[in-house]
């Protein structure tokens, strides 16, 4: 997907304005990957890169954790265990 950074380890949460859950769970993916010094990039799927993440990879529900191409995660509250893992934070 041309315009997606490619950054190994950035993660890409999708969310949407009006979804309250989704603006929660990236506020505190950001404060934990400050934490980390892992690189958050947000982007809502009212945006033409978000619905391009919800077409190519087929995502139903939001908040969606995106690493790569691959969706780690989606709808509801979100483990940060799951990220550490993918990212080799903690041991597996």
């Amino acid at each position: 997907m041309g315009e997606r950074s490619e950054g190994g380890n950035e993660v890409v949460i999708l969310v949407s304005p009006i979804c309250s859950e989704s603006l929660k769970v990236a506020a505190n993916l950001k404060k934990w990957a400050i934490a980390r010094g892992v690189r958050v990039k947000e982007v809502s799927v009212l945006r033409p890169e978000g619905q391009r993440y919800l077409m190519d990879l087929k995502i139903d529900r939001i908040p969606a954790v995106i690493l790569g191409e691959r969706v780690l995660f989606k709808g509801g509250p979100f483990d940060p265990s799951l990220l550490e893992r993918e990212l080799g934070l903690i041991g597996g």
